[in-house]
């Protein structure tokens, strides 16, 4: 894409479309530096062009300035009023400043003027979920198949839609990222009260954590065929799964539904006079949701407390060049997976953690987690709160 959109530029120097197809490639890559300045060197060559300048929005609110991507919303706005796709990304902008109210309006706004606008509906979802409204969150975000490249998989098996499961075989597959599957898989034991023998589908990463589950028959790894002896009478995402249950704020099963296998589990000895032991991860699920490590480590002062460092990932490191064994342990190189993982959350009295795999681990396990988020935090915590439902 990259050498074809250069010979274009070669030979169209002056195209704000092309400059527009470059940004947009490096917004996908994630170099966002090059994606703004790109859009602006095409807004240089067309001032008026509401495209760029809601391309620019985007850009800016994924860099974190919120203000200029209004300002750029809102030229977008100015030039072509008419479109609804400039509106859903004020919104979106105004969800993430925290402007909840100014939100709504723009989203009923691009809602008039096209109510078949599927981001429009996606972005009535976050919205939902935020004021913790979810049976309207889950109805709205059923529109997220009507976005590009985002249709239904095929698979071979009817779609399950509130039918008896008692002696069926079901079919559920994962969705979204780790930490949705994690959330999700608090139903699965639930649909195996029902009845339901469940093959599921999930993220290789997850598999030896899930097929212990109560009622899984078969754990299948995402994004490879599935095997031709595979047979199932309904299928289901899991995302859908609070949806066709009816799951409300008051009804999301609370239990503790993850465990470690029994061989990951290491026992860890700590000095005498320490009271807790304090699971740490800094890093988050997007780099909006990461703390600096020195924020973290201001945990060790606690009298009574000793740290430990269940980061993974390309952070991990900090532990070790930043601190000192005495201070925290680091476990990171005892963690091959997530089952790993959960084997170090085990041995922990709570986790304190950023919105990242370890934090949705310990609630599942059942650990008391203080979880720290950013202003602009995933729509599943809501609003003015200071506990979850999840």
């Amino acid at each position: 894409a990259h050498a074809i959109l250069d010979i274009l530029l070669m030979e169209r120097p002056d195209s704000v479309h092309v400059w527009c197809g470059l940004s947009r490639l490096l917004a996908d890559e994630g170099r966002l530096p090059g994606a703004e300045a790109t859009l602006r060197r095409a807004l240089r060559l067309h001032p008026g062009h509401g495209p760029a300048w809601a391309a620019l929005g985007g850009v800016l609110a994924r860099r974190g300035e919120g203000e200029a991507a209004l300002d750029a919303f809102h030229a977008a706005i100015t030039l072509e009023p008419e479109r609804p796709c400039h509106r859903v990304g004020l919104a979106e902008t105004l969800l993430d400043l925290g402007r909840i109210d100014e939100a709504a309006e723009h989203i009923d706004r691009a809602l008039a003027l096209d109510d078949e606008d599927a981001s429009a509906h996606m972005a009535r979802a976050r919205l939902a979920m935020l004021n913790g409204r979810l049976a309207e969150a889950w109805e709205e975000a059923l529109w997220r198949h009507r976005l590009p490249a985002a249709a239904r998989p095929r698979l071979p098996a009817a779609p399950w839609e509130g039918e008896d499961l008692d002696g069926a075989r079901l079919l559920l597959h994962a969705e979204s990222g780790l930490a949705d599957t994690l959330m999700m898989a608090r139903f699965v034991p639930v649909l195996a009260e029902c009845g339901a023998a469940i093959t599921l589908v999930a993220q290789p990463e997850l598999l030896p954590l899930l097929e212990i589950l109560p009622g899984v028959v078969r754990v299948l790894p995402l994004g490879r065929p599935l095997p031709d002896d595979l047979q199932a009478d309904y299928v289901a995402s899991l995302d859908d799964l609070p949806l066709l249950l009816r799951v409300g704020l008051h009804s999301i099963p609370a239990q503790p539904y993850l465990t470690p296998p029994p061989r990951r589990i290491r026992r860890i000895r700590v000095p005498a006079g320490i009271l807790v032991k304090v699971g740490i991860a800094w890093a988050g699920d997007r780099p909006e949701d990461s703390l600096a490590f020195p924020l973290a480590l201001g945990l060790a002062t606690v009298p009574g407390t000793l740290l430990f460092s269940l980061q993974t990932g390309p952070r991990a490191d900090e532990a070790r060049r930043l601190a000192d064994p005495a201070l925290i342990t680091d476990l990171s190189p005892t963690i091959a997976d997530l089952a790993d993982l959960a084997g170090r959350i085990a041995e922990m009295d709570m986790v304190v953690a950023a919105d990242g795999p370890a934090a949705h681990l310990a609630a599942a396990m059942g650990k008391p987690v203080l979880l720290l988020l950013p202003h602009a935090a995933q729509a599943r915590w809501m609003r003015d709160r200071d506990d979850t439902p999840w």
